[in-house]
């Protein structure tokens, strides 16, 4: 039967759209991989100038369900009093200092002549405290709310003053900024672990690290797409963190699928042409209709009414289909041009031996042969992974 086997599987490989699309991507291995890199430095100049504007803190209705409704009621019903149209509160205290005098007027006054010179709309005098050593400052901004910030961080401690800023403005600008160290140090951890997890599967460094290169190319380009979308339609600054790990997950799992169809052929005995059409033909083909199903639930998140979720469908969506692409074009591609070569740097005690059982197909040899207690122990352990 192995020659059955082979005969169906080269014929599938030739007769199959993601098939006989691998196989093209392997004899112009060359011209598709200039093509993706191209596409990445493309990617990377459209990041860099258009991202930015792309990106918004705002989070809105997008249509105008009943709760928006019953806010605008009760805004038309109840108006605003007098200073809480202010954008960003600006509170200066001295432990010293009474409001009343001299020394303090000036340096609420000096406070708020520099706000007016980095860019306020209009700057008032609000409440006064009790005890009388702090009063407000209400600011109404023109543009970006980022040097206020900095404003107020030069002005706090000078003259024994204290002088901090709040409101919904820099607020905003403080958990953008806090989730983007954040996502760099889980994007970090994320791909070092990722990384150590694939050396285990394949046994060799550089069959690891061929998903992960899929995997980056893919945000990279995925970013520069919400960038051009971003410029149309505003989008949450949560899309981002949303289309790095949505790419990292889909962008490794769908190239394993495919590596480790290609290597199986390679072992099998076939040319590194036909194992790349054949894992294209098979494994390609499912990673296809997974990432269309995948962008079919997504399309969901578009019945909520709210900017959020719009960003973050529009985000994953867009790495999901560019993750796609990169697997039936890209990867075929590279592994053509690797060859064999992606068995090199070979990791001790890891991955499939030659001629010997791979070490999870050791470790599912002994699960098979003690299943209850195989069946406890992993329970035991994601139990106490969801206790925290």
């Amino acid at each position: 039967m192995p020659g059955f086997t082979a005969t169906k599987e080269s014929t599938l490989s030739t007769s199959n759209l993601t098939g006989r699309l691998a196989r093209a991507c392997a004899r112009h291995r060359r011209l598709v991989v200039a093509g993706w890199a191209l596409a990445l430095l493309t990617s990377a100049a459209l990041i860099a100038g258009l991202l930015g504007s792309a990106l918004t803190t705002e989070d809105d209705f997008t249509g105008q369900p009943e709760s928006q409704r019953a806010e605008q009621v009760l805004e038309r019903s109840f108006p605003a009093a007098a200073g809480d149209g202010a954008d960003e509160t600006v509170i200066v205290s001295s432990e010293t200092v009474d409001v009343s005098d001299t020394a303090f007027k000036h340096r609420l006054g000096t406070i708020a002549t520099d706000l007016r010179g980095a860019g306020a709309e209009k700057v008032g005098r609000g409440p006064v405290a009790d005890d009388g050593h702090s009063a407000l400052l209400l600011v109404e901004l023109r543009d970006d709310v980022a040097p206020i910030v900095e404003r107020v961080i030069a002005a706090n401690g000078d003259g024994g003053f204290r002088v901090l800023v709040v409101g919904e403005e820099s607020i905003d600008a403080d958990f953008s900024t806090g989730t983007d160290e954040d996502l760099a140090r889980g994007e970090a951890f994320g791909l070092l672990l990722a990384l150590i997890v694939l050396v285990l599967v394949f046994g060799t460094v550089v069959a690891a690290v061929v998903p992960i290169g899929v995997a980056l190319t893919s945000i990279v380009v995925s970013l520069a797409t919400i960038a051009l979308i971003g410029q149309a339609y505003g989008l949450n600054f949560v899309v981002v963190n949303v289309l790095v790990m949505m790419g990292l997950a889909v962008g490794i799992d769908y190239s394993l699928f495919v590596l480790s169809r290609f290597r199986q052929e390679r072992r099998a005995g076939r040319p590194i042409e036909d194992a790349v059409a054949t894992a294209g033909a098979t494994a390609s083909r499912a990673v296809l209709f997974s990432g269309i199903t995948v962008v079919l639930a997504l399309v969901g998140m578009f019945l909520v009414p709210q900017t959020i979720f719009r960003s973050i469908a529009v985000g994953a969506i867009a790495v999901v289909l560019v993750s796609v692409l990169a697997a039936l074009t890209l990867l075929p591609a590279t592994l053509a041009m690797f060859g064999d070569r992606v068995e090199r740097l070979r990791v001790p005690f890891a991955g499939r031996g030659r001629g010997g059982a791979g070490l999870w197909s050791r470790v599912m040899t002994g699960v098979l042969r003690r299943p209850r207690m195989s069946l406890v122990a992993g329970v035991a352990v994601l139990v106490a992974l969801a206790v925290p």
